[in-house]
């Protein structure tokens, strides 16, 4: 199935829908979360999104949708404000569903908690354009990519909040 319309190159509004009635603004990147939902980053709307693949809907899942909503602020799913999301990574823990996400205006990494409905941000400085994360699980090195370079960080060499470690 699809949601959204692969015929219109842009919309001047996000809405949530069935199958083709759901627009986006600028959707950059996704992660399935289980067998049923995927998590979608709307960048031009700067919300966050879900598909459900059952019944082919899409709903809200944080932020407010608008560019009126640019901004950046932590807190409940529905505090929430947004720059350019850039890429989404699920954390392969046992401590409930958590996300990373990469805003690259903000140059934050972002914590989504899935299980509190709470977002904060990582104490973690970058420099330069933020583009992507990626986590290997049998050694728990986060993987990044940064304005034309891939650089890596190991638990060994930086103190991560114990949320995000994997045991």
């Amino acid at each position: 199935g699809i949601v959204g319309s692969v015929t219109h190159h842009w919309y001047n509004e996000s809405r949530e829908g069935v199958g083709y009635e759901a627009r986006f603004m600028m959707p950059t990147d996704f992660e399935q979360i289980n067998s049923t939902h995927v998590v979608i980053l709307d960048s031009g709307s700067y919300c966050i999104r879900v598909v459900n693949r059952v019944t082919n809907s899409t709903s809200l899942l944080a932020g407010v949708c608008g560019v009126k909503n640019l901004g950046f602020k932590d807190g409940t799913f529905e505090e929430a404000k947004f720059g350019s999301l850039m890429s989404i990574t699920q954390l392969p823990t046992s401590k409930g569903q958590r996300l990373l996400i990469i805003e690259s205006d903000n140059q934050k990494v972002r914590h989504f908690d899935l299980t509190t409905r709470m977002l904060s941000t990582l104490n973690t400085k970058f420099y330069g354009y933020l583009q992507s994360l990626a986590i290997q699980p049998s050694t728990d090195v986060k993987f990044f990519s940064i304005n034309q370079a891939i650089g890596w960080i190991d638990n060994s060499a930086v103190n991560w909040p114990e949320y995000l470690t994997l045991s």
